[in-house]
């Protein structure tokens, strides 16, 4: 009997002991008062000061001023009506003038200021990028410009070498033993330049390649009747001119 009795006096403590280890800790009043604050909040029954003092002035803003205010009734006295415009300036005002809640702690003017100099440097930041595609733009012309020149003398070499090859073969089969139309078996830079001190460059050499492609076709069209463009040696010259589109390649 005393077996069973002490048995259970030892459950019986040690339920206790359990049972305290796993109760949580009772809040103090304060403390319970802020957890239901903040569930309250996060519910949206309570919101915070702030947000509360920034609606009440929005809906105060807002709100006219109704007819029983004592300001209305001073204003009704000297002779105003609700409607009608306010100041010396005409047409005066008839909406009160509007308050701007500052949030920050800068100066009067201050955020003008940093705006204005904001706008200014976008403006500017503008003007250098216009101006940057611009010279962009001018440099891509002046290379296709440059590019396109250098192809038009390189055809132009081309061409006038090949016509000078040809106005020697015509020559000499009509026996013509010299002209300066020929072509020398080097180039024109070459032959320049092998050319001594006490020799005289013939003229001829001198001119750039689409004058001497000029004066050669126009030899060969006038003498031997030959379009180079149509690489054809045509019977007469009312024959060539009748056929032949025009002595220059842009017109084949």
């Amino acid at each position: 009997m005393s077996n069973i009795s002490s048995s259970e006096e030892e459950d019986y403590l040690s339920m206790d002991l359990n049972e305290l280890s796993t109760k949580p800790p009772e809040l103090t009043y304060s403390e319970r008062r802020k957890q239901k604050t903040a569930e309250q909040r996060q519910k949206g029954i309570i919101k915070p000061i702030r947000q509360t003092e920034q609606e009440k002035r929005e809906e105060g803003l807002s709100t006219r001023i109704e007819p029983d205010n004592k300001g209305f009734e001073l204003l009704k006295k000297m002779g105003y009506s609700e409607g009608m415009a306010l100041g010396k300036s005409m047409p005066g005002r008839t909406e009160p003038i509007p308050i701007v809640i500052r949030t920050k702690h800068s100066g009067l003017g201050h955020e003008e200021e940093l705006k204005r100099k904001r706008n200014a440097e976008l403006e500017k930041m503008k003007i250098i990028e216009k101006k940057r595609k611009e010279e962009e733009e001018e440099d891509r012309g002046d290379f296709r410009e440059r590019m396109m020149q250098k192809f038009a003398e390189k055809r132009a070499k081309g061409d006038a070498w090949k016509s000078r090859i040809v106005c020697e073969q015509l020559d000499r089969a009509k026996d013509i033993e010299e002209n300066k139309f020929w072509p020398k078996r080097k180039t024109n830079e070459d032959v320049i330049e092998e050319i001594s001190e006490e020799e005289v460059i013939p003229e001829f050499e001198l001119l750039d390649f689409e004058e001497q492609l000029r004066q050669v076709t126009a030899y060969l069209r006038s003498v031997h009747f030959y379009c180079l463009w149509c690489g054809q040696e045509y019977q007469s010259l009312n024959e060539m001119e009748e056929r032949c589109p025009g002595d220059t390649s842009e017109a084949h």
